[in-house]
């Protein structure tokens, strides 16, 4: 069909093509979409996300799920996880894309169904029965999270020998991947992190480092050598008086420690500390994204740092999700924190490495006490 070729063609976000060229494909994207292509439907949905119109993208997507599209489910779940959040639609796409052969959808209907909660009954076996699809057709996170549950004892036995060959099958998986030409940057991430904490695969920090060359992580920072200088205050304050909640952060920990050329100022930093925190809560309004900052910045105070998280998390923001494992493990819900952990170790590379630490960390001490 011609007008599924013309929707089908090539995405280039930093070529876009013009806008002439544009309402042709939407239009072709649209027509197609509503005479039955699945495919079409996947694409027109994903262009209305992008343009930020998700009540649009999900009517296009469920349409493409209908048509039996295993894409057009899956992505229509991760809409409902997030901006529609319902979860019980969500659990009931992924199932529908699993049902149509996608092994990512097993494994978000496996995620859901793992904790429960908003509307789902918990069941650890239906998790584990889909986890192991993933597991038969090599799929990572399939590894990784069944193992998880097997350390831990999440809602089955503890099976620390099955665990410890789904973890070198998941290095195995995740190290063909970042080979490949062009290496996985998804699978790097995770190769990185199997190989600095020597999970499933002997530990080896220099192979970590370079892994980490495919993977968008950004390479570790060196210690600035302005912090106790006039250029770095200088620095810190233009950021802030432009509207940067970082440069206000950095500017108040200068004025309260008297570094860069100032003054001990407690009362002042405290001041520029609450313009930065003024300002990042508007930047997590605006962008679920930067949510994440907005809770790590609220240090003692739980109840708003927690909805800060909530909203980043729901937003697949992996980095909020770590912030709410963190304030469940301080509460003492294990298994409410190891399903937050897993959710960072999977949604974000700028959560993984902290995530997976987290997760696995937590599922051997529950491991240890079944």
């Amino acid at each position: 069909m011609r007008l599924a070729a013309r929707c089908a063609e090539q995405r280039d976000p930093d070529h876009p093509p013009e806008a002439a060229v544009l309402a042709r494909r939407r239009q072709a994207c649209e027509v197609a979409c509503m005479l039955s292509e699945g495919a079409s439907c996947l694409h027109l949905g994903s262009d209305l996300e992008a343009e930020e119109r998700p009540a649009a993208a999900l009517a296009a997507f469920e349409r493409g799920c209908r048509q039996q599209n295993a894409r057009a489910c899956g992505s229509a779940s991760w809409l409902l996880r997030g901006r529609g959040r319902d979860l019980p639609r969500a659990l009931d796409l992924a199932g529908r894309a699993c049902s149509l052969g996608s092994i990512q959808g097993c494994a978000a209907a496996a995620g859901l169904l793992a904790v429960g909660g908003e509307g789902i009954a918990a069941s650890p076996a239906g998790a584990a029965a889909l986890y192991e699809k993933g597991v038969a057709a090599g799929h990572a996170e399939s590894c990784r999270q069944l193992a998880v549950m097997l350390t831990a004892g999440l809602g089955i036995p503890v099976d620390r020998p099955r665990a410890a060959a789904l973890w070198k099958r998941s290095a195995e998986i995740s190290e063909a991947a970042c080979q490949q030409v062009p290496p996985d940057p998804w699978g790097c991430v995770h190769l990185v992190w199997q190989l600095r904490e020597g999970v499933g695969i002997a530990a080896d920090s220099e192979r970590a480092s370079e892994a980490r060359r495919h993977t968008w992580l950004p390479e570790p920072s060196p210690v600035d050598g302005r912090t106790s200088t006039v250029e770095g205050t200088q620095e810190a304050r233009r950021r802030c008086e432009a509207g940067e909640y970082l440069g206000c952060f950095d500017l108040a920990r200068r004025q309260s420690s008297g570094l860069g050329g100032l003054q001990a100022d407690p009362t002042k930093a405290s001041e520029t500390r609450l313009r930065g925190l003024d300002l990042v809560r508007q930047e997590c309004e605006q962008h679920a994204y930067f949510c994440y900052a907005y809770g790590d910045a609220l240090t003692e105070q739980k109840a708003p740092a927690r909805a800060a998280y909530e909203r980043g998390c729901a937003f697949s923001e992996g980095r909020s999700c770590l912030g709410l494992g963190r304030l469940a493990e301080e509460q003492g819900d294990q298994e409410v924190a190891l399903h937050h952990y897993q959710e960072a170790c999977e949604l974000s590379p700028y959560s993984t490495l902290a995530g997976c630490s987290a997760m696995l960390k937590l599922a051997r001490k529950m491991g240890a006490s079944r």
